[in-house]
């Protein structure tokens, strides 16, 4: 398996990033990097969820509405992180809502 057969290469081949994973150990699978966008959402998610854990994942609950009705957790919940910019925020929140 090679990494054309994963990405192909007409996306940008000057841009690539180069990740081993464990179950593949013998192979070496290309991505892309065209946009910035993906890591700053992981850094904000990250600086969330270790600066006010309770705060992200009652948001988190409450908008993939496994959070139950209760008006001390509701209290919690902060709606600034759900913005357009916050990828990985709504990436699981529909995750939890398709999977839970």
């Amino acid at each position: 398996m090679t990494a054309q057969d994963w990405f192909p290469t007409e996306l940008n081949p000057n841009a690539s990033l180069s990740l081993s994973l464990s179950k593949f150990s013998s192979s070496t699978i290309s991505l892309c990097h065209s946009s910035p966008k993906p890591p700053w959402s992981l850094v904000r998610l990250l600086i969330s969820l270790v600066g006010e854990p309770v705060a992200s994942i009652t948001t988190l609950l409450y908008y993939s509405d496994l959070l139950p009705q209760n008006i001390i957790l509701q209290r919690m919940v902060r709606h600034e992180l759900l913005d357009q910019e916050n990828y990985l925020f709504h990436f699981l929140i529909n995750f939890l809502r398709c999977f839970w």
